[in-house]
């Protein structure tokens, strides 16, 4: 019984980083999502409040689709990311926070998504 509470206290204070989901969940979530999309980051909104990291609105125009049907080529887009400011303190969890100094209008992104908009745990890249 004191392993058991030693073990969730010790979760219970891990860094993000160590807290992260195992890899082979996020290959999972990339190799089933419904939709993968290819495309320019045209506007951010959202951006994280005085705590540093919240959701994002990346608003962007297709360049290519990769899985799905949903998107169009020359068609918008929009995606909830993940996002903080540098130096902010993000709770522990799966989350993988994008930096939002490298959410810029001109950048090329690719978004794994099981519905339109939203993403499939977190799977976002930015090229």
């Amino acid at each position: 019984m004191r392993a058991l509470v030693l073990a969730a206290l010790a979760f219970a204070v891990a860094s993000p980083a160590v807290a992260a989901l195992p890899p082979e969940y996020y290959d999972e979530a990339r190799e089933t999502a419904a939709h993968v999309v290819l495309f320019e980051i045209t506007s951010v909104k959202g951006l994280p409040p005085g705590r540093g990291y919240g959701q994002c609105q990346v608003t962007g125009k297709v360049k290519s689709v990769e899985r799905g049907r949903h998107y169009r080529a020359g068609g918008p887009i929009q995606v909830s990311v993940p996002c903080m400011k540098p130096n902010a303190s993000i709770p522990a969890g799966g989350t993988l926070w994008q930096s939002q100094a490298a959410l810029k209008p001109g950048k090329s992104a690719r978004a794994w998504m099981n519905q339109p908009g939203a993403l499939a745990l977190y799977q976002f890249e930015i090229l």
